[in-house]
């Protein structure tokens, strides 16, 4: 697990995580809260949170393909070769896509308690 965190790169797998670390606690600091009105800005914070940890592995995807791609342009590197540089780059990516997941099922779940 450590090295994918580490293959899909330290900066934006981090920063996908610490997102992920604030729904949490945003969660569990927003429990005592329990009237609809205060559920508005819970499921709101989250869905920014959730968004933001996607668009960041999206960007992460695209810095990676951007800066493999550059470096197959100008040299004769081997297809495999960029098909792992595609495979790493796709590590932040996909985590960023989960940590969205885990946020829009964080939602669901609150809004099926809360009705």
């Amino acid at each position: 697990m450590i090295n994918l965190f580490v293959e899909g790169g330290v900066l934006f797998m981090s920063i996908i995580s610490l997102l992920l670390l604030a729904m949490l606690i945003f969660i569990f600091s927003s429990r005592k809260d329990s009237s609809k009105e205060g559920r508005r800005p819970f499921q709101r914070t989250i869905q920014i949170l959730a968004r933001m940890a996607a668009a960041i592995g999206a960007l992460s995807f695209l810095i990676g393909m951007y800066s493999g791609l550059s470096i197959y342009a100008t040299n004769d590197l081997s297809p495999a070769i960029l098909a792992g540089g595609v495979r790493v780059a796709m590590i932040s990516l996909c985590y960023g896509l989960i940590v969205y997941l885990i946020g829009q099922i964080i939602i669901l779940v609150d809004q099926r308690t809360r009705s």
